[in-house]
């Protein structure tokens, strides 16, 4: 798994996440089929977005528009 780029997980991510190309995911699921790691790797993936599952929802602060603003400027 130490030898995925950051382009192969993040197009994990997208398989969890449902937002490949047709092609993307054909491509992703062909190494799913061919690749032990690859599947070990996707469910490391699913595991990690999980946990953010469980997070509870913040809202935003109300100043947060004029913070960010205040560092772009």
């Amino acid at each position: 798994m130490n030898d995925f780029t950051p382009a192969d997980r993040e197009r994990l991510r997208g398989y969890i996440l449902d937002t490949l190309t047709p092609e993307e995911r054909e491509s992703v699921e062909a190494n799913l089929l061919e690749s032990p790691t690859w599947h070990e790797a996707l469910e490391a993936e699913r595991a990690a977005l999980s946990i953010l599952d469980d997070l509870p929802e913040l809202e935003p602060p109300e100043d947060l528009a004029d913070r960010t603003l205040a560092t772009i400027e």
